[in-house]
């Protein structure tokens, strides 16, 4: 868009004009021979109909076994729609293994197959839209070998078969108690 400048010799003109994304401020000094000098100044501003990202839900804090599926969401609200973009340990991911679904009201990052020492990390979703600053907001991937829980199960396991014989053998040594009486 441009502006037509009126120069009258020996004073100051100042102009200003709208623009659908910026504001200008001219002024112009005018000098004797009718020549005219301007100086701008250039503001970003946010128009009364764009709104600042802000993130509505927080993608969150997870646990997972290696080889399993992981899916962190998050939904953010603005006006233009901000964009969601996911990072890892502050760089954007990129990997056949993490898939980011958009979705109408925010976005997925889905992660298969997880890998204990690879995917776990800080990930964070950053909403972007132009009409403010970005914003954030991360969650952690825990990641467990599976060998844990099997080992844990296997404990419990052999806790309860001891636990069963003492009380078999508790039993054995009352009824032959009994059985001596």
């Amino acid at each position: 868009m441009e502006a037509a400048f009126v120069c009258i010799q020996s004073s100051f003109y100042s102009y200003q004009f709208n623009h659908p994304d910026v504001w200008r401020s001219v002024l112009c000094a005018v000098w004797p021979l009718a020549s005219c000098v301007c100086r701008g100044t250039l503001w970003d501003a946010v128009a009364m109909d764009k709104d600042p990202p802000e993130i509505l839900i927080r993608p969150q804090d997870q646990t997972v076994a290696t080889g399993g599926i992981v899916s962190f969401f998050c939904s953010a609200i603005g006006n233009p729609k901000p964009q969601i973009e996911w990072r890892k340990n502050g760089k954007r991911v990129s990997n056949v293994r993490y898939m980011v679904i958009e979705m109408p009201n925010g976005s997925v990052l889905r992660i298969e197959p997880v890998r204990v020492t690879r995917d776990e990390a800080k990930y964070e979703c950053v909403a972007e839209n132009g009409a403010g600053d970005a914003v954030s907001a991360e969650a952690v991937l825990t990641v467990h070998d599976g060998r844990l829980l099997v080992s844990l199960e296997s404990r419990i396991s052999n806790l309860e078969s001891r636990f069963v014989s003492i009380i078999q053998c508790i039993i054995a040594r009352n009824y032959k108690t009994m059985a001596l009486n």
